[in-house]
């Protein structure tokens, strides 16, 4: 297996929205009442674009011997300080996912 990760780019957005769609079922299949099944209109290569391009967010992508198994979707979250908190900063993991063949 010869894994390679790298960060995403626009181009990247209709692979990420394929492979969304293992870790859309997973939701769906946990939580029937919250998560719709995977479908074309569930996570879209526009939905795809529109958030690794929002401010903040940065994506990487799997690749075994060049095909895509996975992706991760994060965010820099800064906090201000306030009168009961220090100012903070932290990664949120939106999503993650990956192909049933590549997990172990």
């Amino acid at each position: 297996m010869l894994l390679e990760i790298r960060a995403t780019t626009p181009e990247d957005a209709g692979t990420i929205s394929a492979l969304n769609a293992d870790v859309q079922q997973i939701h769906a299949d946990a939580h029937p009442r919250r998560f719709k099944p995977p479908a074309p209109h569930t996570f879209t290569e526009k939905d795809a674009k529109d958030l690794l391009s929002s401010p903040g967010y940065f994506g990487f992508l799997a690749l075994d011997a060049g095909a895509p198994i996975g992706y991760l979707v994060a965010e820099i979250v800064r906090r201000p300080e306030t009168a009961r908190q220090f100012a903070d900063e932290f990664v949120y993991i939106h999503e993650i996912s990956v192909r049933p063949g590549a997990r172990r």
